[in-house]
């Protein structure tokens, strides 16, 4: 789906231009409005959506295994993308279909698949109101949500993603241990990877994602071994694909970057602002 520049909008009956989050208004802020979910306890990416200003939000972890043959996809691109739509597709289906049993996995995946044959042409564009932001911290909180647990109001979207990082045609996730992080970050010394990112936007009234990946190329500095020794001893690298953290101790490790520093955190937020506004403007996405 291309993004434009900037979309348009009625505020207060005259058109005005309008290209990211904030300028929505109370969008995601005022509780009676719109809900976002996201299928991640990834506290990164939590911290990036409130940094957007988003606050009608919830938390729930994807039950998807994360299981996947890298050896199946062709390319990094590919691989990423199916595991942010599979996350996404497993809390898909138990928060909207829980109780609509003509709906399925594959029912969904189908109708993905349908929506992007038919392409993203939409002609009607509907009204959003922006008014002056009164309203009050209404976020959960943080607090993890469970794939059964009631919502009220339901999520009027739901986001997945999954990151990756790659090395030469290597796929590399997180490290499954003390020794695999090790391997990883003697890898990445002296060398430059890619960070890829896929994000996936659900929407209540289509159930159908809207995809995009965002890369950025990262290069590291040389590590010597103490580097190494001593980083590990810290609990920093091993929740995150490529064994650092680039908001951390780890970005001491980092000569330059190419591309969207955030989409290393694991959110692409410059991205991601400027398709929900779209949709938001394009779609009409409250029930």
């Amino acid at each position: 789906m291309g993004i434009t520049n900037f979309v348009l909008f009625s505020f207060q009956g005259q058109m005005k231009e309008c290209s990211h989050v904030i300028g929505l208004g109370d969008t995601f802020r005022d509780g009676k409005k719109c809900w976002v979910l996201l299928a991640s306890k990834s506290p990164r990416r939590i911290e990036l959506l409130k940094l957007m200003g988003i606050k009608n939000l919830y938390i729930c972890e994807s039950g998807f295994e994360e299981n996947l043959d890298k050896k199946k996809f062709l390319n990094a691109e590919d691989y990423v993308r199916e595991n942010a739509n599979r996350k996404g597709l497993n809390v898909v289906e138990h928060i909207w279909f829980r109780d609509n049993k003509e709906k399925s996995y594959n029912d969904i995946r189908e109708e993905s698949k349908k929506d992007k044959e038919d392409g993203e042409n939409i002609n009607s564009m509907n009204n959003v109101n922006c008014n002056n932001d009164n309203s009050e911290d209404v976020t959960n909180k943080y607090e993890m949500k469970m794939l059964h647990s009631n919502y009220d109001p339901l999520p009027h979207i739901i986001i997945s993603c999954d990151t990756i990082v790659t090395l030469k045609n290597e796929i590399i996730e997180k490290p499954l241990n003390k020794s695999h992080a090790y391997e990883i970050l003697k890898k990445l010394s002296s060398n430059m990877h890619t960070v890829y990112t896929a994000v996936c936007i659900f929407l209540y009234k289509t159930k159908t994602p809207i995809t995009f990946v965002e890369k950025t190329d990262v290069y590291f500095d040389q590590l010597f071994e103490e580097d190494i020794f001593e980083y590990l001893k810290l609990k920093e690298p091993y929740d995150k694909a490529g064994a650092y953290s680039i908001q951390g101790v780890g970005c001491q490790f980092i000569k330059k970057i190419i591309g969207c520093y955030y989409n290393v955190m694991g959110l692409p937020i410059h991205k991601l602002s400027k398709t929900l506004t779209q949709l938001c403007i394009e779609r009409n996405i409250t029930y």
